[in-house]
């Protein structure tokens, strides 16, 4: 994991199954990895969940997606209403900064079957044509 990131606070076992499937050659699904880490942390920050992801997945043949596309894939989770924003409980010491966004799971929302598929369930919301 990351160094100096919450990995110790992943639980052992489900961090073993994350593993498992790496080492089966099957890349994590951000979608998955963002809904586990946030069950068992409580929340986080887009950046630190993205460095997790990647080091989860770190090895495997089939491309990363960057952080752009892992910031995207929050917006998209936010926007279905599986995740929320939560307001920073420190304010940043660095007034000239942005604050870091925080999320959390909405609890409700947990075994949602939109965490199935999250971008299609996006797409007949929208009405996206895809």
């Amino acid at each position: 994991m990351v160094k100096g990131s919450v990995d110790a606070l992943i639980s052992f076992e489900r961090l073993q199954q994350l593993t498992g499937e790496r080492d089966r050659g099957k890349k994590i699904s951000p979608f998955i990895f963002i809904r586990e880490r946030l069950r068992i942390i409580g929340r986080g920050y887009s950046y630190e969940m993205w460095k997790e992801w990647r080091e989860i997945n770190r090895g495997i043949e089939k491309k990363y997606c960057n952080y752009s596309t892992f910031r995207k894939y929050i917006w998209n989770l936010e926007e279905l209403g599986l995740i929320e924003f939560v307001p920073p409980t420190v304010p940043s010491s660095k007034k000239e900064l942005k604050p870091r966004r925080y999320y959390a799971l909405i609890r409700d929302e947990i075994d949602s079957i939109a965490w199935l598929s999250p971008l299609k369930h996006l797409a007949i919301i929208k009405d996206w044509n895809i």
